[in-house]
C-alpha cells in the first residue's frame, strides 16, 4: 500500500508526462483505432450495454447477453 506522500509524487509525476506526451498518446490512440475498427467496434458496444445494464438496476452493471 502507498503512502499519501508516495501517492501525490506519483499522480504529479504521471501528471506531468501526461502533460508532456499528450499528442504522442492520442497519436498512438487514433492509429490503434484505425488499426482496430472491429474491435472499438465491440468494445463500444459492450460498454453502452454495461451503462444500459447499470441503469436498468442488474447485478454488478454486466448484461450477460450482450458480453
Amino acid at each position: 500500500m502507498m503512502t499519501d506522500e508516495a501517492r501525490k509524487a506519483r499522480n504529479e509525476y504521471m501528471r506531468n508526462w501526461r502533460k508532456k506526451n499528450r499528442e504522442n498518446v492520442n497519436e498512438r490512440n487514433r492509429k490503434y483505432r484505425e488499426k482496430n475498427k472491429e474491435k472499438v467496434k465491440e468494445y463500444n458496444e459492450r460498454y453502452w450495454a454495461k451503462v444500459a445494464a447499470k441503469k436498468r438496476g442488474e447485478a454488478h452493471g454486466q448484461d450477460q447477453t450482450v458480453i
